[in-house]
């Protein structure tokens, strides 16, 4: 069991977050649960940067093995510590990069437990990898190597489609705090 924390459910109103809020009425805590709506893109970082951790408490399965997903990247660049399921990719990540903890997918048992370890532990303990890891994943800093992937496939003509004018094409996520405008604006620049 958590005490003391108020919890913030970014998410448009849907059936799992009425679930979720008349549960937390049902429980007595009701004035604790906050749901608040998507933002934009570009503000993500600066919304959440003031809680006092993130949580991504995805379920197993296939895919979810494999992903490190956009809100890892959102965490870190916000400053907070993250706590996570332990999914392969999300629990090595985090292990390797000392950003935060890592709990049994779907066991509310164990998140709670990693939730009062974190907050029973001094934040600042992550600060300094967090700021590093900042500076290591980030769209500025990849930009260059978009930049040369694009480079070579253009020169290539990699992905030609047989037509009159030449089509290349480069699939990115649609809306990802903001880095797939970066790269598209750098894209403009190389033609």
């Amino acid at each position: 069991q958590v005490k003391n924390m108020h919890f913030a459910v970014l998410s448009p109103l849907n059936p799992e977050v009425i679930k979720l809020l008349e549960l937390a009425k049902e429980k007595g805590v009701d004035d604790r649960i906050h749901n608040l709506p998507y933002v934009k893109h570009n503000i993500v970082t600066s919304y959440i940067r003031t809680a006092s951790f993130g949580i991504h408490p995805i379920k197993r399965y296939p895919n979810a093995e494999i992903a490190l997903p956009n809100k890892l990247f959102e965490y870190i660049h916000a400053g907070i510590p993250i706590i996570v399921s332990n999914n392969s990719a999300m629990e090595k990540f985090v292990s390797k990069y000392k950003v935060g903890k890592t709990f049994i997918a779907e066991s509310e048992i164990d998140l709670a437990k990693k939730i009062n370890e974190l907050i029973g532990e001094p934040l600042k303990k992550y600060s300094t990898n967090l700021n590093r890891n900042k500076k290591i994943f980030n769209w500025e800093k990849n930009e260059e190597i978009f930049k040369n992937i694009y480079k070579k496939i253009k020169q290539k003509k990699v992905l030609r489609i047989p037509h009159k004018n030449d089509l290349h094409v480069l699939h990115l996520p649609k809306s990802a705090a903001s880095q797939p405008t970066l790269i598209a604006e750098s894209l403009r620049n190389i033609g």
